[in-house]
């Protein structure tokens, strides 16, 4: 190119080109001046940095290790110790601490050991080791939010209460509430990426009003369209029970179909504040 040539590129920008070399300025501004003040910045508080963060990765990986052993106890007499030497075990162990030392309590560590203590067990079919290690994967990809839609899911979807009482109920439903944020704000962006990364697949259908499947149970309720149930929440004033049902309808549950591994997460979730027993859930649902 001959001679000298001056291009706007942008506010506050401009791209000089001379006889084919280009330098780029920005507010007077080279970039290699940028450069040089970005590796001074970095020199200067790279030492620090690299210090807060191994402190950072020690107290996560602390975190792990003790919630790790904690479960290690609670269920000695159930694992099969040998497992530890599996390299795959070995593998899973691996991820969960990168997953620890990366994201912290984002990981859901807590979550991610329940789940590896449920794959070292004697009584685990082939089948919940498949599906635990897509848990394994798919939890520190979750938010939280994102797991309590999956608690959600579960409870409306998947628990039954045979022979209960709508006191009872009503009570079920109030310990549920205490232990979830509220409201559980999921997004249809949210819904999009949780199907993405396999938390469930997305039906192919507008939502639905859907009935919890602990009232489907009850005589007073089973034959009652969704509108109807509401009206005769409304009128025995069980505030617990008719904030689950709108909740979960609030939540579009029906436009979302559960994984297996979504509904391990679901499940383990809920044991957080309910007797769940987690070996005979996820053999049967």
């Amino acid at each position: 190119m001959v001679g000298d040539q001056k291009m706007e590129v942008g506010s506050g920008a401009v791209a000089n080109q001379a006889k084919g070399n280009i330098e780029n300025h920005y507010h007077g501004m080279s970039f290699a001046d940028v450069e040089r003040i970005v590796n001074l910045l970095f020199d200067a508080n790279f030492p620090k940095l690299l210090a807060d963060a191994r402190e950072t990765i020690d107290q996560r990986l602390g975190e792990v290790t003790r919630q790790l052993f904690s479960l290690l106890e609670e269920h000695k007499e159930e694992i099969d110790a040998q497992r530890f030497a599996e390299p795959n075990v070995q593998f899973q162990l691996q991820q969960m601490t990168k997953a620890a030392a990366q994201k912290g309590e984002k990981s859901n560590f807590e979550l991610l050991c329940d789940v590896f203590i449920l794959n070292l067990k004697k009584d685990t079919s082939d089948l919940t080791e498949l599906v635990a290690n897509e848990a394994l994967e798919l939890l520190p990809k979750l938010s939280a939010r994102h797991v309590e839609f999956l608690a959600l899911y579960v409870f409306v979807r998947k628990v039954s209460i045979p022979g209960a009482t709508l006191d009872y109920i009503e009570e079920f439903c109030r310990v549920f509430l205490e232990h979830i944020s509220l409201p559980v704000d999921i997004t249809e962006r949210d819904r999009t990426y949780m199907a993405g990364v396999g938390a469930f697949q997305m039906a192919n259908m507008s939502h639905v009003e859907m009935i919890p499947e602990f009232l489907k149970q009850l005589d007073d309720i089973k034959k009652l369209s969704p509108v109807n149930v509401r009206r005769y929440l409304e009128e025995k004033k069980l505030t617990s029970t008719l904030a689950v049902f709108l909740l979960s309808n609030d939540s579009r549950i029906t436009r979302c179909v559960i994984s297996e591994a979504g509904t391990m997460i679901g499940w383990i979730g809920l044991s957080k504040f309910f007797p769940v027993d987690l070996s005979e859930v996820l053999e049967t649902s």
